[in-house]
């Protein structure tokens, strides 16, 4: 089923940001008593775009300046 949809291009990789999110927002939760899982869903993603824009981002392009 994967492969028989074409790939989408985005501009940007939330991928580690999820991986590093999910469990201390699952964790948060769960201390808090709150089981949901869209606002956890949500509340991960919000955290992977803020801390691709703020954080990732803006270190890759030290990355690439530094390798010229």
């Amino acid at each position: 089923v994967a492969f028989s949809f074409p790939a989408i291009k985005i501009n940007f990789d939330l991928s580690y940001g999820l991986y590093i999110w999910h469990m201390p927002v699952i964790n948060f939760m769960i201390c808090i008593s709150f089981n949901n899982f869209f606002m956890a869903l949500g509340l991960t993603l919000l955290l992977s775009l803020i801390s691709w824009f703020l954080v990732e981002r803006p270190f890759l392009k030290l990355k690439r300046k530094s390798l010229r």
